[in-house]
């Protein structure tokens, strides 16, 4: 038994000894917090696309991580609306000063982290949820704290983490009542009636009622770009219900149903996800959650492309989240179905099922396509854009999450599409907004503390120009963003991307050799595929052996008004 795995049992059996000793409703402190485990189960994130740095504890400089109870999560470190004049994210709903962008996080930010060591119940006010902690989520190098050399370098793992740390600020286990009363139940999703087992010492009386807890997210991003991100949910614990109702005597026969007779006060395990990658260390486990980069909207001129503005029909893909595929039934009357608004239980299955009558927000996942007008100062001294001095607005669209599969929870179609009116020298952008949506537009601590108030704030998104699209203009206009020349078998394969297409009617494409004399590759230029449009536009064209024989470079020519080349590219 490696130390983590000593170290979890430690917990559990402690959360245990505190339960059996109370006999009165308490809240996260009195049971020892609900751990959340990973490290302990051999289970991880995989590598980021880029290269992880450590410090000398094992923990990452450049990856940060987040997590929150769905439907209870509201990270307040909210930007600034200029539109509505307050911010956007979080439960303040307080003005914002135009004098504080580009960073408008002083005037927005509340995490405080205030609450009695944490768990956000100090006082009958407080919110009983994860909303504002401050808490440092503890992430590890997974070869490093599983014991186990064979993961992957660079590999992630949540380590000591638990609801009761000082400054989470929330607590898993939920109240279902807007005011705040003596404690909570104390247990996270029991399948047995807790007031009927503490007030008549019946283990085992089977009941659903008492399913109330959401599920948990974790969301890793790489720092400081987020251009990539990996995102996983559970519920807490399985119970091994069985479905039939059982109520006991508790266990006391074969066939029983287990569920109502488990008594643990409950914890998070990622070692449940099960649609991720499989895990090498332990067998039949899909639990090792990959990573993936925020979807980058491809641009399709649809109508008007030659005028302003443009119809631009603009593409991506869909993100998945990975999880447990769990499902926890409840009869819990401040949820479905006496609620119509609420799912009809508390797994992440449950939650993905759930759509609203707009379909605004399906899958626990919707999009914002955002737009920024480019102007002088976002440009090079060569002319060349800088994306990451873009000012990006608001959503000019608000995308659902399509369609799922309601037995994986994944999304059943390739692409996301929405079509909306682009301006020249505008570009766009993505972002990836997670969670439960929120069920009203009045973020009281009454409608926030039964889980009405969703999750804000918990999102994707980057300045990274590798996720975004841009449509031209007189500003920044037509150039050779890339030019590759790959030689295999003889043959060379030549691609080219051309930043936007405003007047180019086709591509010559030559060979240099080693004298430097030109020959005409292509027997007839290339069409454009954009032309006119101002959308970028990428090419690739392979040439025989017969033609490519003593090319050293290779030179692209832009065709249309005005006739360009790129600079020669070495052949590789």
């Amino acid at each position: 038994m490696t130390r983590n795995h000593g170290a979890r049992l430690a917990v559990a059996a402690l959360a245990v000894v505190a339960l059996s000793g109370g006999g009165v409703f308490a809240n996260c402190l009195d049971f020892g917090g609900f751990a959340i485990f990973q490290c302990a189960d051999v289970a991880y994130f995989n590598p980021p696309p880029v290269a992880v740095a450590f410090d000398p504890n094992n923990k990452p400089t450049n990856v940060t991580a987040v997590f929150w109870q769905l439907g209870f999560g509201n990270n307040q470190a909210g930007h600034c609306d200029l539109a509505q004049g307050k911010c956007t994210s979080g439960l303040l709903n307080k003005a914002c000063n135009s004098g504080s962008l580009p960073t408008p996080d002083a005037f927005c930010n509340g995490n405080t982290g205030l609450g009695s060591a944490g768990t956000g119940n100090s006082a009958l006010n407080d919110f009983n949820g994860n909303d504002t902690g401050l808490f440092a989520v503890d992430v590890r190098d997974a070869r490093v704290t599983t014991g186990q050399p064979g993961v992957p370098a660079g590999s992630l793992c949540l380590s000591s983490n638990n609801w009761a740390n000082s400054g989470v600020d929330g607590c898993a286990d939920d109240l279902r009542v807007a005011a705040q009363v003596a404690g909570d139940d104390g247990i996270l999703n029991p399948y047995y009636d807790v007031n009927f087992n503490r007030n008549y010492s019946a283990k085992g009386y089977y009941s659903l009622a008492w399913q109330q807890d959401y599920p948990m997210a974790a969301l890793l991003e790489t720092a400081p770009d987020a251009r990539y991100f990996a995102i996983a949910a559970v519920a807490t614990l399985n119970r091994a219900n069985a479905g039939n109702g059982q109520n006991g005597p508790c266990c006391a026969t074969a066939g029983n149903n287990p569920a109502p007779c488990d008594v643990r006060p409950g914890f998070y395990s990622f070692k449940d996800v099960s649609n991720g990658l499989a895990n090498p260390f332990v067998v039949g486990k899909f639990n090792v959650v990959p990573w993936q980069q925020i979807p980058k909207p491809s641009a399709n001129c649809v109508a008007n492309c030659a005028g302003t503005p443009r119809s631009i029909r603009f593409d991506w893909a869909p993100v998945v989240w990975y999880h447990d595929r769990s499902l926890r039934p409840s009869a819990n009357t401040a949820l479905a179905p006496t609620d119509a608004t609420r799912a009809t239980g508390v797994g992440v299955l449950d939650l993905l099922r759930k759509t609203d009558a707009g379909n605004s927000w399906q899958g626990l996942i919707h999009y914002d396509l955002e737009s920024a007008t480019a102007s002088a100062a976002n440009l090079d001294p060569n002319g060349r854009l800088i994306p990451s001095s873009l000012n990006f607005s608001t959503a000019v669209a608000d995308v659902p999450q399509p369609a799922i599969d309601p037995n994986t929870g994944n999304p059943t179609a390739a692409t996301i599409s929405t079509t909306i009116s682009a301006g020249p020298d505008t570009c766009w952008r993505v972002r990836v907004k997670f969670g439960k949506k929120p069920e009203t537009t009045t973020t009281s601590t009454a409608n926030c503390r039964v889980g009405k108030c969703g999750d804000r704030g918990y999102d994707a998104v980057s300045t990274d120009g590798a996720v975004i699209t841009c449509v031209g203009g007189a500003l920044f206009s037509q150039a050779f963003t890339s030019v590759t020349a790959d030689k295999s078998a003889g043959k060379i394969t030549v691609g080219w991307t051309m930043s936007a297409e405003l007047a180019i009617t086709g591509y010559n494409v030559y060979g240099v050799n080693s004298k430097g004399a030109r020959t005409l590759l292509t027997a007839t230029p290339v069409n454009c595929t954009e032309c006119s449009t101002g959308l970028e536009a990428s090419y690739q064209v392979t040439f025989g052996s017969a033609k490519s024989k003593g090319a050293r470079e290779v030179i692209v020519e832009a065709l249309g008004a005005t006739v360009f080349a790129s600079n020669p590219v070495p052949v590789q």
